[in-house]
């Protein structure tokens, strides 16, 4: 026979289960989930402070390269005063490393006086008007960056004026070699990082990776915090 108080405990049991044992699962199963999603905030910031560092430091290296080949144009400003030779340029095989697409003197109007190697770069770069040094803004001046019609390839002519001469120091260079010559070390080919070197129209100067493309959308995130400094 069964007690009479027998579903009166049960039915206290239920209830026991349910005001207690139930709300301290959910409350668990609560902690764990938010435990999780933390985690998960924290390792992206993590990685986001990474990543942040990493393209820090490429920009330096690059900002470094830039410096280098700016005091590379004054240092033949500086040799050129020294000489009464206009017609040659001295040059040694770091110079032409540095300037891939040539070196040349013009004179102030940006008619070429003479250049290394001879290319119809400086020809053409002065009839569509790429920036140069001028006696208002003697340099060293970086012009933005062009897309030369002979060679297919964009390039960056840093450029000096000698005052006391009126004559134009440039050298030219390509970005994209820049960049690969300067980040390949640190990110090669192989890696899962993706790179894009981007002027401020948003023109693609050099990319690699697995993500690499030739154009990138206006709305690629990072692309306009980056350019807002």
């Amino acid at each position: 026979m069964k007690k009479p108080g027998t579903p009166i405990l049960r039915g206290l049991t239920v209830q026991l289960l349910a005001i207690t044992i139930l709300p301290l699962t959910l409350l668990l199963l609560l902690i764990a989930f938010g435990s999780v999603l933390l985690h998960q905030q924290d390792m992206r910031a993590l990685v986001g402070e990474r990543d942040e560092r990493a393209v820090q430091t490429a920009a330096a290296a690059l900002a470094s390269e830039l410096h280098h080949r700016a005091a590379n144009i004054s240092n033949l400003v500086a040799l050129a005063e020294l000489s009464d030779d206009t017609k040659s340029i001295n040059t040694t095989d770091d110079l032409m490393s540095d300037f891939d697409g040539g070196l040349a003197y013009l004179n102030m109007d940006g008619r070429l006086i003479t250049s290394t190697p001879s290319s119809g770069l400086w020809d053409w770069a002065v009839q569509n008007g790429v920036q140069l040094a001028s006696s208002s803004d003697p340099g060293p001046v970086f012009s933005s960056p062009f897309l030369d019609p002979h060679s297919n390839r964009h390039f960056v002519i840093v450029s000096q004026v000698i005052l006391s001469r009126n004559i134009i120091v440039a050298g030219t260079f390509s970005p994209e070699n820049l960049a690969r010559g300067t980040l390949s070390a640190s990110y090669p080919d192989s890696t899962h990082v993706t790179i894009f070197l981007l002027d401020p129209s948003r023109q693609i100067l050099f990319s690699s990776g697995p993500l690499a493309v030739e154009n990138i959308s206006p709305d690629h995130p990072g692309v306009t915090e980056a350019l807002r400094g």
